[in-house]
């Protein structure tokens, strides 16, 4: 007999696993699901504070208040996140860790850093405030991958909002850089501030080099949270003057601009991804995720580094 403690997914609660629990139980195993506070049965109990350190905390008391050893933890898609949080912090009660549709988390990464920046941009318009708290709504019943339409209909009528925080917030290992639930690091991190350079501007000098400055206010903000910032406009632009571009967008820029951009972001460690559509600050944050760097959508989500 083995002990399985079942984590949910977004939106969802301990309900989402009744049909898997029925089995293992069958089968002679103690199973239960948990769900988190603010969502699923625990809706009730939404409130600002809640994110992903939260919920794990309560995960941990549940499984230390109870002394619960050699447990099978099982986490399905953000529920993955939770448990993977957890192995990292108490390894010495789990026995299996179990990832369902999730992926392994990544010290200072968060949820909203790993998945495309269309698809941030998309859920980010859909953000609402319950309770005082942002929060995302739960996606149309359409959207549900159930075959059953009977079924769907079931799962969709007990979703719940959850909270937008456990989607910003970076994601802390305590065998990362830090200690867990230190708020700042000692690592000094390399960032490329990525946004709009041409797009919204018809090529007007005026309008880039206003994007330029933008840019470039965010790098200060990056310096004084104890990063190095990096533009790779400060890198292009002298070689284009040098290089004798005439003007944006031709020849010699084609050959130097988004090239050098490129080569930047292999030296770096994370990109922040700021501003409005650019499909060239987009193919630069697909880029740093296609070598495994951090990736970053708000100055909150940087941590702080300790001088």
């Amino acid at each position: 007999m083995r002990t399985y403690l079942c984590l949910p997914g977004a939106w969802m609660g301990a309900w989402s696993w009744q049909f898997v629990l029925e089995r293992l139980r069958a089968a002679g195993h103690a199973a239960r699901a948990l769900p988190f506070r603010g969502v699923g049965e625990r809706a009730a109990e939404l409130s600002p504070e809640l994110d992903n350190d939260v919920f794990l905390a309560d995960t941990i008391a549940t499984l230390e208040n109870e002394d619960l050893k050699e447990v099978v933890l099982v986490g399905h898609s953000f529920g993955s996140l939770i448990a993977g949080l957890v192995t990292d912090r108490i390894p010495e009660r789990i026995a299996h860790l179990v990832i369902i549709d999730g992926g392994i988390p990544q010290d200072g990464q968060s949820i909203f850093g790993r998945i495309p920046g269309e698809i941030v941009a998309k859920r980010r318009k859909l953000v609402k405030r319950v309770n005082g708290t942002e929060v995302l709504p739960f996606a149309p019943v359409g959207s549900l991958i159930i075959d059953d339409p009977a079924l769907a209909a079931w799962t969709h009528r007990q979703l719940t909002p959850h909270p937008l925080a456990c989607y910003t917030k970076p994601i802390r290992l305590a065998g990362g850089t830090r200690a867990a639930g230190d708020s700042a690091m000692s690592e000094q991190l390399m960032i490329l501030v990525a946004g709009p350079y041409r797009s919204g501007t018809n090529d007007d000098p005026v309008l880039i080099q206003r994007n330029v400055e933008g840019m470039e206010d965010m790098a200060l903000a990056v310096f004084r949270r104890g990063h190095l910032p990096a533009l790779g406009e400060w890198f292009a632009l002298p070689l284009l003057k040098h290089a004798g571009s005439k003007k944006t967008g031709d020849a010699v820029f084609d050959e130097i601009f988004h090239p050098v951009a490129r080569e930047l972001i292999a030296k770096c460690d994370a990109v922040l991804r700021i501003g409005g559509p650019s499909m060239g600050a987009d193919d630069m944050v697909a880029t740093a995720q296609r070598l495994g760097k951090r990736i970053f959508r708000d100055l909150s989500e940087i941590p702080e580094r300790h001088r």
